[in-house]
């Protein structure tokens, strides 16, 4: 019996051409510089409300005391924490982003003094700071991929379906699941799998980013302490438009095996 010839992997171009150490070198001094600023700019107090932790605390409640502290930062700390966070947030480093949003754009707490300058401000500040984390992962995965145990997920079939799924509309795939708030963006990481040329990467993860920190920073200016409704609805949409694709190839493949037999 001959043995199967192994599946050609479906990637935009052979090799990548990436130069990782500048990057991490680039990446390493923009969050120095953005932890710099936080310590230089936050006020004594801000710091003690941050530590003001007791005998016998929980760290759920200590974790709702540093939450409670950053809302109660005057705006530029506060603008220096967020990018920070969201500069952190990524593949590799799975943080929520929700509760940081509500806590730059609630009107008591909000980072712009009205519902248009808090809303340009949460935008312009937080889809720059995700690209840069996603940067990262894609410097990271790209790396990661050079390896032959993990660059062998290629040569999957599964990997081949998805890769010639996303060939389809790239740009726009990218664009959708940056503006849906998806724990795991799997479209991302399948993205660099894919080699998918940078420039276009960065300009959809930006746009899908500014597109859902502008809507959630209002909706959540609008709605004040109600805010949290918003974030459990995108995100059962985000689950929902996330499996439907799945169930949907899942049934057909049961269909057609049913039409074989």
């Amino acid at each position: 019996m001959t043995k199967p010839e192994p599946i050609a992997p479906v990637v935009f171009k052979d090799a990548d051409d990436l130069i990782i150490w500048p990057w991490v070198l680039g990446y390493l001094a923009v969050i120095l510089s953005l932890l710099a600023g936080v310590l230089l700019t936050a006020s004594p107090e801000n710091w003690q409300n941050v530590f003001d932790w007791h005998a016998g605390q929980s760290w759920a409640d200590r974790g709702d005391l540093f939450v409670q502290a950053f809302r109660n930062m005057e705006p530029v700390p506060k603008a220096f924490g967020f990018a920070l966070y969201l500069s952190l947030c990524s593949a590799v480093l799975p943080f929520p982003t929700s509760w940081i949003i509500a806590a730059v754009a609630m009107p008591e707490f909000a980072i712009g003094g009205s519902m248009l300058s808090t809303v340009a401000i949460v935008t312009l500040i937080g889809s720059p700071a995700s690209v840069m984390a996603n940067l990262n992962d894609y410097h990271i995965f790209t790396w990661m991929l050079r390896h032959h145990r993990l660059a062998k997920l290629r040569h999957t079939r599964i990997y081949n379906a998805s890769a010639k799924w996303f060939a389809r509309r790239p740009f726009l795939l990218l664009v959708i699941f940056n503006f849906l708030p998806i724990p795991v963006d799997v479209v991302r990481i399948l993205a660099i799998s894919y080699r998918y040329p940078r420039w276009p990467f960065v300009v959809a993860n930006f746009l899908g980013r500014a597109l859902r920190y502008s809507t959630i920073a209002a909706l959540t200016y609008q709605l004040g302490d109600k805010g949290w409704i918003l974030m459990v609805a995108l995100l059962a949409v985000a689950i929902f438009l996330s499996t439907e694709r799945l169930f949907r190839l899942l049934f057909k493949r049961l269909f057609r095996r049913g039409e074989i037999s």
